[in-house]
């Protein structure tokens, strides 16, 4: 029952399949969030191609949550906003998390660009 939205800015361009994958991951953990916690009624994935990095932004309106009241220390408990974090920081990228109950949540994904190889 969530609208979701698709936007692309930007020149787009191939990553590296490390980076690839880790941001389709990070995003359907996200998306996946988004269906079974936010309760939202629209959400939305913009992609932005800038010339040093790509920034992936997933936000929602649903009802969002206290991120000081997550137990990383619980198995069950924000085990994959961890993982996000995580995948980011492997492909040497960053990932941020804005959330307060009732206003829904934003997740920033920011992984540097490959340099683009010039035609001999």
């Amino acid at each position: 029952g969530t609208q979701l939205n698709l936007k692309v800015t930007g020149k787009e361009r191939r990553l590296s399949s490390d980076k690839e994958v880790a941001l389709f991951r990070v995003t359907q953990e996200g998306v996946s969030n988004i269906v079974k916690h936010a309760r939202a009624t629209n959400a939305s994935i913009h992609l932005r191609f800038t010339k040093n990095k790509l920034i992936v932004r997933i936000e929602d309106d649903g009802c969002g949550f206290d991120m000081s009241k997550l137990d990383t220390q619980n198995p069950r408990c924000g085990l994959g906003l961890v993982g996000m974090k995580e995948r980011m920081s492997l492909v040497g990228g960053s990932l941020s998390i804005v959330s307060r109950p009732g206003a829904g949540t934003h997740i920033i994904a920011v992984v540097p660009l490959d340099e683009e190889k010039e035609d001999s």
